[in-house]
């Protein structure tokens, strides 16, 4: 789908009296949701495009002597982003029964195997390019990833 094609389709939502719209079209799922959620599993599911359309604004404001920028989301942790190199499926372990090659707050050397990624039937290892530790695995196992999109986010040792 074309940005002109989704942009299209959050105005019928905004328009329409749906909450929620979804279409499949070419392998790829677009979902639009007129009132704010939690979108956490969106951000992580490849070939889903999660756009909301404006929620209403909160009716006031709580008391709590907290400003607007206190209470906003959790910073992201810090870190640099470990791509995938090919499109296909993500595995964090060799096996379903083996144990992942690596998890949160392990430390790994350059040429290390991270995890494998299927494609076309074939399993490629994808390995370390320089010694680091994992600070947050960002795919979801034996789920499609995309060509540059983030697998782990680690840092630089």
């Amino acid at each position: 789908m074309k940005p002109d094609d989704i942009q299209r389709l959050v105005q019928i939502v905004e328009n329409a009296d749906i909450a929620e719209l979804e279409v499949k079209s070419w392998g790829r799922r677009v979902k639009i949701t007129k009132y704010a959620q939690s979108i956490q599993t969106a951000a992580h599911v490849p070939q889903q495009i999660a756009v909301s359309a404006p929620a209403a604004p909160p009716a006031a404001a709580p008391e709590s002597g907290t400003s607007p920028a206190a209470e906003a989301a959790p910073a992201k942790p810090k870190g640099e982003e470990l791509k995938s190199p090919m499109v296909g499926t993500f595995y964090r372990a060799p096996a379903p029964d083996a144990e992942a090659y690596v998890k949160v707050g392990d430390t790994v050397k350059e040429g290390e195997v991270l995890c494998i990624i299927e494609a076309m039937k074939l399993m490629n290892e994808v390995e370390a390019e320089f010694s680091c530790r994992i600070v947050e695995i960002v795919a979801e196992n034996a789920q499609p990833v995309e060509y540059n999109q983030p697998l782990f986010l680690v840092e630089r040792l």
